[in-house]
């Protein structure tokens, strides 16, 4: 709040910060990654049950739009993203592959990036940079 006049603090945490906790969505499943897209109308989480679930948040609740399951994965999801565009997204587990997949569509993308480089034996990409 820097230079905010504690009334103005007062007004700012009134107006667009939550006052009320509510449970927005219920899993039993330890979630890792949470990412919202760069409009903020998509939130992106991974989850230890191998799942990475797309939600639309446009309507100030959490909406379901797309669950997937994701291959190849060791003990969990460790990291995801977002395509430039908004398009696709990617994620990384304990594998020597990255996953690409589309966010909406018609169709279903879920293509293996192989990194392990030929002299490795074991090989797993954590994290982007």
């Amino acid at each position: 709040f820097g230079g905010f006049s504690p009334a103005k603090k007062a007004t700012v945490a009134s107006r667009y910060l939550p006052t009320k906790l509510r449970c927005s969505v219920k899993g039993d499943s330890k979630t890792y990654c949470g990412i919202f897209s760069r409009k903020g109308d998509v939130y992106m989480a991974a989850s230890q049950d191998q799942h990475i679930r797309l939600y639309d948040v446009t309507a100030n609740r959490f909406t379901l739009f797309k669950d997937i399951q994701a291959r190849d994965v060791g003990w969990t999801i460790s990291d995801t993203d977002y395509s430039p565009d908004q398009n696709y997204l990617i994620y990384s587990s304990w594998c020597d592959s990255i996953y690409l997949c589309n966010i909406r569509g018609g169709h279903d993308t879920h293509v293996p990036l192989f990194l392990r480089p030929p002299s490795v034996m074991h090989f797993c990409q954590i994290g982007r940079a």
